[in-house]
């Protein structure tokens, strides 16, 4: 084979590869990760489990109805489908100020869910940030 076409077969080859790890379950972990949102509503709270992406969000995408996920078990039910070693940010007032997003009522819960989330993506082998 020529040297040119050595070269282009070896970057076909590997470009699809790039990107994606495999989690210790055999999934594909994310290239970014995700971002998880949180926000009251009444008595519980809503949840969006989404792709990370190099944009901020919109207040419309994070709170969507295609996005939301209603109550705790809702977005522990999510957590349960990410791989292993898949990372997870949480994302809270803080981080959304100093992007300067829109904030809307996106607000990180009680300790007590913040430590029942964390305690099930522990076990799950998932790497969760929370910003305060």
């Amino acid at each position: 084979m020529k040297k040119h076409q050595c070269t282009w077969f070896l970057i076909c080859a590997l470009v699809p590869l790039t990107g994606c790890v495999s989690g210790r379950d055999g999934n594909a972990l994310s290239m970014k990760g995700y971002e998880l949102y949180s926000w009251p509503a009444g008595q519980e709270w809503n949840f969006a489990l989404m792709i990370g992406t190099n944009r901020i969000k919109t207040l419309e995408e994070i709170m969507s109805p295609a996005q939301s996920l209603h109550g705790v078990e809702a977005v522990k039910t999510a957590l349960r489908e990410l791989p292993a070693n898949e990372q997870v940010f949480w994302a809270g007032q803080t981080w959304l100020q100093q992007s300067q997003a829109l904030s809307g009522s996106i607000a990180i819960p009680p300790q007590l869910i913040q430590n029942e989330i964390a305690a099930l993506c522990s076990q799950l082998g998932i790497k969760l940030t929370i910003d305060q």
